[in-house]
């Protein structure tokens, strides 16, 4: 169910996505708990979902959320709480908070944002309002080398 959901949401299908993520999430939470990486990960792509319809208080909220989680859990996955940052960087930026977009983009970096994400923060649309920032140029250098020593 949550592989459908992020079907329709790559689609901009938003409205079918998130009810998806929302049962999806509330199963893993029953089933697995609300602790699991896989609760967690279902956060995050819900979260992606409400950025992206413009919900960014919501979004922050929940990566928030899942950030908390994996702190307390320790022995969370270093690539989903680099993706979770990353998230957090996309809702910084396109409510315009530069600095703190650019804070939570390093932090995704040094957590261990997997080369997926990384090859995708220059043509990011979240990312727009960072472009001609000079920042900006050394995070897409950061990303292209990761990204180039991890392989395709």
């Amino acid at each position: 169910m949550n592989n459908l959901a992020n079907v329709y949401d790559s689609e901009g299908k938003r409205a079918d996505a998130e009810p998806l993520y929302r049962e999806t999430l509330e199963r893993r939470r029953r089933a697995l708990g609300p602790e699991s990486p896989e609760a967690v990960r279902t956060m995050i792509d819900l979260a992606e979902c409400l950025r992206g319809a413009a919900r960014f208080d919501e979004a922050d909220r929940l990566l928030n959320d899942a950030l908390a989680i994996q702190r307390r859990v320790p022995d969370a996955d270093r690539a989903e709480i680099g993706l979770t940052f990353y998230g957090l960087a996309g809702v910084a930026a396109v409510r315009g908070a530069v600095d703190a977009a650019f804070a939570d983009l390093r932090k995704a970096f040094d957590a261990g944002l997997e080369p997926q994400f990384a090859r995708k923060v220059e043509a990011a649309p979240e990312f727009r309002s960072l472009h001609g920032d000079p920042r900006f140029a050394a995070v897409v250098e950061e990303a292209k080398k990761l990204a180039s020593s991890t392989g395709p």
